[in-house]
């Protein structure tokens, strides 16, 4: 069976595969179990020199993540498919290393995988909880994953169990205002005085009362936050960024207002809210997002809410994503800089990985867009430079 893939796979490399053996080639690749799968891996072992015994679930973990690429000349859009679903654009890639190479390219490093390693610096690490608490009389306390601490202002309450804090306090308890700010390369949750859920992602800040007194639940976020609002309808919750506010009753949304971002996002998922930019109100339905800037409102009313959201899952998603905005994403997570060779190239990628993936995973996906990537130590932080292939 091995020596009838073989010849298959090196009849389609040559381009001399008649009609009959594409047929054949189709159905051995389209098989629903592991034949197929063992029978390229016994082949790769006995391609490689290397002399290391084959790691297939390393191979099958490398494939999944960077196979299945379909790279469209008309668009340039790059999409990731899983790996068991679509085994011709696998097989299509393995004789892309030249006839079932791809155990050697990933154990002894393809010329393309060696440059990148060279200038690449592997403690690049990807983000993980971390943020710095303001207490109202301006003391700082420094928050990560391994926290566990009470922390008390007045007769407010602040308990930090890992990744988030929890905020209680007693009934008449005096107002004050706590700030939770998170790096470049951090996030954090965070569980207001009403009960209110807010996941905050890097780069973002989010300031509000320690306890919710008033007719009103007011607070203000830079950056991007999801929340899940608590239900009260006796005292609507606003959300206040620079430009808009948005009222809720009781919901959940994701708003994206980092300034590169040249205005501010917000997706609806459940519920009902209304955004307000001073000039214009409009109100959005489960599934709606609004775009707002200083002059208007749109609404796209046809939105991807998985990958709006999918920071707050522990991935990276995109869906017809330009080039520049997934490198936006890679900058504020991994916290290093990104240039460009000239202008950034106009590239657009789909797919998705962990949020806990090595960055040079990420780089090798982003590869398959005909981009190269040089990486340098720029000082207080890394600089990652995209330069076209």
């Amino acid at each position: 069976m091995e020596d009838r893939i073989a010849y298959l796979l090196d009849q389609h490399r040559r381009g001399a595969l008649t009609s009959a053996e594409r047929q054949e080639l189709q159905q051995w690749l389209d098989l629903p179990d592991d034949t197929t799968v063992d029978a390229i891996a016994t082949l790769m072992e006995i391609e490689s020199t290397a002399g290391d015994p084959l790691d297939e679930s390393l191979l099958e973990e490398r494939v999944a993540r960077i196979v299945s690429v379909d790279k469209g000349e008309k668009d340039k859009t790059a999409t990731v498919r899983t790996l068991r679903a679509w085994w011709w654009a696998a097989a299509i890639l393995i004789l892309c290393f030249s006839l079932l190479g791809i155990y050697r390219w990933q154990q002894q490093k393809s010329t393309v995988n060696s440059r990148l390693a060279q200038q690449t610096n592997p403690d690049i690490m990807p983000g993980s909880n971390k943020a710095v608490l303001t207490l109202a009389n301006g003391q700082k306390v420094n928050l990560d994953s391994t926290g566990h601490q009470l922390i008390r202002e007045g007769e407010t309450a602040v308990q930090q169990q890992g990744g988030s804090l929890l905020y209680t306090a007693s009934a008449g308890t005096a107002v004050s205002y706590n700030t939770l700010t998170t790096p470049r390369g951090g996030q954090f949750q965070l569980v207001l005085g009403d009960g209110t859920r807010v996941w905050l992602n890097a780069a973002s800040s989010i300031r509000y009362p320690t306890t919710f007194n008033g007719d009103t639940r007011e607070v203000t976020i830079n950056g991007e936050a999801y929340f899940q609002v608590a239900t009260d309808p006796g005292h609507p919750f606003t959300v206040h960024t620079e430009g808009q506010s948005i009222t809720v009753l009781g919901t959940q949304f994701n708003i994206n207002n980092y300034g590169d971002n040249g205005h501010t996002i917000t997706t609806l998922l459940e519920g009902k809210i209304r955004i307000d930019n001073g000039r214009q109100k409009v109100e959005l339905a489960p599934g709606e997002q609004s775009i707002a800037n200083a002059a208007d409102i749109s609404v796209n009313r046809n939105t991807d809410t998985d990958m709006v959201i999918a920071w707050k899952n522990g991935l990276f998603k995109f869906n017809g994503t330009r080039l520049e905005d997934v490198m936006k994403q890679l900058r504020r997570w991994y916290d290093v800089d990104v240039t460009y060779v000239g202008t950034a190239p106009d590239r657009r990628f789909s797919g998705e990985i962990t949020r806990s993936a090595d960055i040079t995973e990420v780089l090798d996906m982003l590869r398959l867009l005909h981009v190269n990537f040089k990486i340098t130590d720029n000082g207080p932080r890394k600089t990652i430079t995209v330069v076209p292939d």
